[in-house]
């Protein structure tokens, strides 16, 4: 029988190892950080993918784990679990070169950049703009159907006016 876990994360509850050369060392820092969280009933989970190397982050995240039900660590009690672990982690993380502990999702206050902002508001714009351009398309649609209906009308008149027998008159139109 083979177990498997399928685990949802979400990069808010990841902290980060801000490790200046990070990927070199991570399989002995692993392995050294679990023997001492272990005896805690806790254990470590490394999220890193292979093309984060590329882009510009420091290290890799993680979070801890409780190896009896599994439950993820929130950053707050990683981050106290840490503390709790005392010198022996401290000195680990110190010999792998780690420098701190940060958040490892995007800082929430991140400001938009001017391109950013101008796609915005183009975005924001394009229902406004769509709105116009129907009553655009309406009110065109009704002048265009009263203009034909006035042309149906004249040509129906003059049709009838032709078809009527001319009209003798007895008297002049106007005397002298």
């Amino acid at each position: 029988m083979s177990l498997f876990q399928v685990v949802v994360v979400r990069e808010r509850d990841l902290l980060r190892l801000v490790v200046p050369d990070g990927r070199s060392r991570l399989a002995s820092l692993k392995e050294e950080i679990s023997k001492i969280i272990e005896p805690r009933n806790l254990k470590l989970q490394i999220h890193d993918a292979p093309q984060a190397a590329f882009y510009d982050n420091d290290g890799p995240c993680f979070q801890f784990r409780k190896t009896d039900t599994g439950e993820a660590l929130s950053p707050k009690a990683t981050r106290a679990a840490l503390r709790a672990a005392g010198e022996a982690l401290q000195a680990a993380l110190l010999r792998h070169g780690v420098r701190g502990v940060a958040p490892c999702g995007a800082p929430r206050t991140a400001q938009h950049s001017p391109a950013q902002r101008a796609l915005l508001l183009l975005a924001a714009a394009l229902p406004l703009a769509a709105l116009l351009a129907a009553v655009c398309l309406c009110c065109l649609r009704s002048r265009a159907k009263s203009r034909m209906r006035a042309a149906m009308r004249a040509a129906h008149e003059s049709a009838a006016a032709a078809a009527r027998a001319p009209r003798l008159l007895a008297e002049p139109l106007y005397s002298t």
